[in-house]
């Protein structure tokens, strides 16, 4: 009875972040026609930067201090690429109809 607790529990917290996680489509597309999508996109990392350091500063500080420089190296390629990656995304957003 526990374990169909859960099951139900997690696909209910699957369903939402979907809907989330869809939502931002239709939010990034009505944000582009006011902003750029390199603003839009830099406020967007900006901010989650911000909320992710207020909530989890502690933490990040001990992992940064017990961090090997190369690990931290891709860390900063992977965060690149992935910028790139929503910025294209921004940008195609932007360009349909």
């Amino acid at each position: 009875m526990v374990q169909n607790k859960t099951r139900i529990r997690s696909v209910i917290y699957l369903i939402i972040a979907t809907i989330c996680w869809g939502s931002t489509f239709v939010f990034t597309k009505a944000l582009t026609a006011p902003f750029f999508p390199l603003d839009l996109v830099t406020v967007r990392f900006l901010l989650a930067t911000l909320i992710m350091f207020a909530i989890f500063h502690k933490q990040i500080i001990t992992s940064y201090k017990n961090m090997n420089r190369k690990v931290l190296f891709w860390l900063i390629v992977l965060g690149c690429i992935n910028f790139a990656a929503i910025f294209l995304q921004t940008i195609g957003l932007s360009e349909i109809a």
